[in-house]
């Protein structure tokens, strides 16, 4: 899975703990996809063994090419 992280998504991932392996847990099979189009995003969530995880990746998802990562956090 090829994917490519904002500035904002690494600092996110490096104060969340957040590992590229996790993310690449999201894109691969997401439980979940919402279109947000007032920030020309889609949210994804999935379910792993630290908790949920939520990645916003820009629209459209699926994408026609690399995934652009726009941020990433722990759901509570």
């Amino acid at each position: 899975m090829r994917f490519k992280l904002t500035s904002h998504a690494r600092d996110r991932m490096r104060e969340r703990h957040i590992v590229d392996a996790n993310v690449a847990e999201v894109l691969v099979q997401p439980d979940s996809a919402t279109d947000d189009p007032s920030h020309r995003s889609v949210r994804l969530e999935r379910r792993l063994a630290q908790g949920i995880l939520v990645v916003w990746v820009v629209a459209p998802w699926p994408p026609a090419s690399t995934i652009v990562v726009k941020s990433t956090a722990w759901r509570e």
